[in-house]
Protein backbone atom coordinates (compact mmCIF):
# COMPACT_ATOMS: atom_id res chain seq x y z
CA UNK A 1 0.00 0.00 0.00
CA UNK A 2 2.84 2.73 1.30
CA UNK A 3 4.28 2.21 -2.41
CA UNK A 4 0.94 2.98 -4.56
CA UNK A 5 0.88 5.75 -2.41
CA UNK A 6 4.05 6.67 -2.96
CA UNK A 7 3.59 5.87 -6.68
CA UNK A 8 -0.11 7.88 -6.50
CA UNK A 9 2.07 11.12 -4.93
CA UNK A 10 4.97 10.70 -7.68
CA UNK A 11 1.95 11.32 -10.06
CA UNK A 12 0.54 13.84 -8.62
CA UNK A 13 3.37 16.34 -8.13
CA UNK A 14 4.41 15.38 -11.49
CA UNK A 15 1.38 16.88 -12.88
CA UNK A 16 0.73 20.17 -11.27
CA UNK A 17 4.24 20.84 -11.05
CA UNK A 18 6.23 19.18 -14.22
CA UNK A 19 8.75 18.15 -12.10
CA UNK A 20 11.18 15.86 -13.43
CA UNK A 21 10.89 13.20 -10.88
CA UNK A 22 8.84 10.40 -13.12
CA UNK A 23 12.61 9.14 -13.66
CA UNK A 24 11.90 7.64 -10.03
CA UNK A 25 9.04 5.94 -10.98
CA UNK A 26 10.46 4.93 -14.21
CA UNK A 27 13.07 2.94 -12.40
CA UNK A 28 10.74 1.37 -10.01
CA UNK A 29 11.71 -2.27 -11.14
CA UNK A 30 9.84 -3.33 -7.44
CA UNK A 31 11.99 -6.78 -5.77
CA UNK A 32 9.71 -8.11 -3.47
CA UNK A 33 11.76 -10.83 -2.34
CA UNK A 34 12.10 -13.02 0.92
CA UNK A 35 15.16 -12.18 2.82
CA UNK A 36 17.08 -14.57 5.25
CA UNK A 37 20.15 -13.09 6.85
CA UNK A 38 21.87 -13.85 9.83
CA UNK A 39 25.01 -11.69 11.24
CA UNK A 40 27.29 -11.62 13.70
CA UNK A 41 30.34 -9.74 15.25
CA UNK A 42 33.93 -9.32 13.02
CA UNK A 43 37.22 -7.96 13.72
CA UNK A 44 39.29 -5.69 10.93
CA UNK A 45 41.38 -8.95 12.03
CA UNK A 46 39.50 -11.97 11.35
CA UNK A 47 37.83 -10.36 7.93
CA UNK A 48 42.15 -9.59 6.61
CA UNK A 49 42.28 -13.49 7.26
CA UNK A 50 38.62 -14.68 5.78
CA UNK A 51 38.67 -12.19 3.00
CA UNK A 52 40.44 -14.67 0.68
CA UNK A 53 38.46 -17.57 1.31
CA UNK A 54 34.54 -15.56 1.41
CA UNK A 55 35.82 -14.01 -2.11
CA UNK A 56 36.66 -17.71 -3.12
CA UNK A 57 32.73 -18.46 -2.38
CA UNK A 58 31.03 -15.36 -3.20
CA UNK A 59 32.91 -12.88 -5.29
CA UNK A 60 35.43 -9.89 -5.28
CA UNK A 61 34.20 -7.14 -2.62
CA UNK A 62 33.18 -3.92 -3.44
CA UNK A 63 34.28 -1.58 -0.78
CA UNK A 64 31.87 1.79 -0.46
CA UNK A 65 31.02 4.36 1.76
CA UNK A 66 27.12 4.02 3.01
CA UNK A 67 24.92 5.92 4.46
CA UNK A 68 21.79 4.09 5.73
CA UNK A 69 18.80 6.57 7.07
CA UNK A 70 16.38 4.95 8.89
CA UNK A 71 12.58 6.76 8.60
CA UNK A 72 10.68 6.73 11.63
CA UNK A 73 6.67 5.70 11.80
CA UNK A 74 5.11 2.74 11.66
CA UNK A 75 6.48 1.09 8.63
CA UNK A 76 10.00 -0.09 7.94
CA UNK A 77 11.41 2.18 5.66
CA UNK A 78 14.83 2.98 4.88
CA UNK A 79 17.10 4.52 2.31
CA UNK A 80 20.33 3.48 1.51
CA UNK A 81 23.25 5.74 -0.38
CA UNK A 82 26.45 5.01 -1.54
CA UNK A 83 28.85 5.44 -4.62
CA UNK A 84 26.12 3.91 -6.95
CA UNK A 85 23.60 6.28 -5.94
CA UNK A 86 20.66 5.07 -3.19
CA UNK A 87 17.99 2.58 -2.53
CA UNK A 88 14.91 2.91 -0.99
CA UNK A 89 13.98 0.04 1.12
CA UNK A 90 10.66 -1.68 2.77
CA UNK A 91 10.73 -4.40 4.96
CA UNK A 92 7.46 -6.31 6.22
CA UNK A 93 7.45 -8.66 8.82
CA UNK A 94 6.73 -12.17 8.07
CA UNK A 95 5.42 -13.77 11.79
CA UNK A 96 8.41 -15.99 11.04
CA UNK A 97 11.03 -15.27 13.71
CA UNK A 98 13.03 -12.84 12.47
CA UNK A 99 12.61 -13.10 8.64
CA UNK A 100 11.09 -9.90 6.61
CA UNK A 101 9.98 -9.67 2.92
CA UNK A 102 11.57 -6.14 1.78
CA UNK A 103 11.05 -4.30 -1.55
CA UNK A 104 13.49 -2.44 -3.02
CA UNK A 105 13.34 1.14 -5.48
CA UNK A 106 16.84 2.11 -6.91
CA UNK A 107 17.14 5.85 -6.59
CA UNK A 108 19.53 7.46 -9.20
CA UNK A 109 21.92 9.77 -7.74
CA UNK A 110 20.46 12.99 -8.89
CA UNK A 111 16.65 11.98 -7.89
CA UNK A 112 18.09 11.13 -4.03
CA UNK A 113 16.76 14.78 -2.54
CA UNK A 114 13.51 15.11 -4.45
CA UNK A 115 12.85 11.40 -3.09
CA UNK A 116 13.41 12.43 0.15
CA UNK A 117 11.44 15.05 -0.18
CA UNK A 118 8.28 13.32 -1.18
CA UNK A 119 9.28 11.12 1.92
CA UNK A 120 8.91 14.49 4.00
CA UNK A 121 5.55 15.62 2.54
CA UNK A 122 4.21 12.48 2.84
CA UNK A 123 4.82 12.75 6.74
CA UNK A 124 7.99 10.48 7.26
CA UNK A 125 10.51 13.49 8.32
CA UNK A 126 11.93 12.02 11.30
CA UNK A 127 15.05 10.27 11.14
CA UNK A 128 18.09 8.02 12.67
CA UNK A 129 21.22 7.50 10.50
CA UNK A 130 24.23 5.24 10.41
CA UNK A 131 26.90 5.37 8.38
CA UNK A 132 29.53 2.85 7.58
CA UNK A 133 32.78 1.35 5.37
CA UNK A 134 31.01 -1.27 3.72
CA UNK A 135 32.41 -4.45 1.55
CA UNK A 136 29.99 -6.26 0.22
CA UNK A 137 30.56 -9.78 -2.46
CA UNK A 138 27.65 -11.26 -4.12
CA UNK A 139 27.33 -14.42 -6.14
CA UNK A 140 23.78 -15.09 -7.48
CA UNK A 141 21.19 -14.87 -4.70
CA UNK A 142 23.64 -14.73 -2.16
CA UNK A 143 25.61 -12.30 -0.39
CA UNK A 144 28.54 -11.85 2.52
CA UNK A 145 28.48 -8.25 3.86
CA UNK A 146 31.12 -6.83 6.61
CA UNK A 147 30.43 -3.06 7.86
CA UNK A 148 32.71 -1.20 9.71
CA UNK A 149 32.27 1.53 11.98
CA UNK A 150 27.87 1.48 12.71
CA UNK A 151 26.27 2.01 15.76
CA UNK A 152 26.47 -1.36 16.96
CA UNK A 153 30.01 -2.15 16.06
CA UNK A 154 31.83 -3.89 13.38
CA UNK A 155 29.89 -7.05 12.03
CA UNK A 156 29.02 -8.77 9.35
CA UNK A 157 25.66 -10.28 7.65
CA UNK A 158 25.44 -13.13 5.54
CA UNK A 159 21.89 -12.99 3.22
CA UNK A 160 19.94 -15.52 1.03
CA UNK A 161 17.30 -13.52 -0.75
CA UNK A 162 14.34 -16.38 -1.44
CA UNK A 163 11.19 -16.42 -3.68
CA UNK A 164 9.27 -18.74 -1.11
CA UNK A 165 8.36 -19.39 2.32
CA UNK A 166 9.20 -23.13 2.41
CA UNK A 167 13.30 -22.29 1.46
CA UNK A 168 13.69 -20.70 4.61
CA UNK A 169 15.14 -23.35 6.67
CA UNK A 170 17.26 -24.71 4.28
CA UNK A 171 18.65 -21.60 3.47
CA UNK A 172 19.17 -20.69 7.19
CA UNK A 173 21.03 -24.01 8.12
CA UNK A 174 23.13 -23.89 5.11
CA UNK A 175 24.65 -19.80 5.85
CA UNK A 176 24.84 -21.24 9.37
CA UNK A 177 27.17 -24.21 8.62
CA UNK A 178 29.10 -21.50 6.18
CA UNK A 179 29.78 -19.32 9.28
CA UNK A 180 30.70 -22.25 11.82
CA UNK A 181 33.40 -23.53 8.60
CA UNK A 182 34.75 -20.20 8.71
CA UNK A 183 35.12 -19.70 12.30
CA UNK A 184 33.03 -17.03 12.83
CA UNK A 185 30.12 -16.70 15.40
CA UNK A 186 26.47 -15.96 15.00
CA UNK A 187 24.24 -13.53 17.04
CA UNK A 188 20.72 -14.72 18.56
CA UNK A 189 17.99 -12.65 17.65
CA UNK A 190 17.49 -11.54 21.07
CA UNK A 191 20.80 -10.71 21.49
CA UNK A 192 20.89 -8.49 18.04
CA UNK A 193 17.69 -6.87 19.18
CA UNK A 194 19.54 -5.63 22.74
CA UNK A 195 22.47 -4.05 20.81
CA UNK A 196 20.45 -2.28 18.67
CA UNK A 197 18.11 -0.88 21.81
CA UNK A 198 21.48 -0.16 23.68
CA UNK A 199 23.50 1.46 20.65
CA UNK A 200 20.30 3.43 19.48
CA UNK A 201 19.15 4.31 23.38
CA UNK A 202 20.84 8.00 23.30
CA UNK A 203 20.21 8.66 19.39
CA UNK A 204 18.60 12.01 18.85
CA UNK A 205 15.70 12.13 16.07
CA UNK A 206 16.67 14.56 13.27
CA UNK A 207 14.36 16.40 10.89
CA UNK A 208 14.35 14.98 7.61
CA UNK A 209 14.09 18.11 5.40
CA UNK A 210 13.34 21.64 6.32
CA UNK A 211 10.12 22.50 4.66
CA UNK A 212 10.75 25.98 5.83
CA UNK A 213 13.97 26.18 4.15
CA UNK A 214 13.13 23.68 0.96
CA UNK A 215 16.59 22.28 2.71
CA UNK A 216 18.14 18.91 3.17
CA UNK A 217 18.96 18.01 6.63
CA UNK A 218 22.98 19.51 6.92
CA UNK A 219 23.85 15.98 8.21
CA UNK A 220 22.38 14.12 5.37
CA UNK A 221 23.72 16.53 3.02
CA UNK A 222 27.13 16.40 4.42
CA UNK A 223 27.70 12.80 4.25
CA UNK A 224 26.38 12.72 1.00
CA UNK A 225 28.59 14.72 -0.41
CA UNK A 226 31.44 13.00 1.20
CA UNK A 227 30.09 9.91 -0.59
CA UNK A 228 30.51 11.37 -3.73
CA UNK A 229 33.41 12.99 -3.62
CA UNK A 230 35.21 9.85 -3.36
CA UNK A 231 33.46 8.62 -6.76
CA UNK A 232 35.08 11.03 -8.51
Amino acid sequence: MFLNLLEKYVNFIYYIDNIQIMLIKNKMKNKEQLECELRGPITMSDFSNLKKKIEDDFGEFVVTKELAIFVRGAHDIRIKINNNGGCFVYKRGLGINDYKKEIEVNIDSSDILKFIEILSCMGFNKFLYSYVEKYKAKKDNKSFCVKFGSKIGDFFEIETLLSEDNEIKNATMEMEEYIKKIGLNLWSNETYDELLKSSWKYSKEELLFDEKNNSLNKIISDLMEEIFQEKK
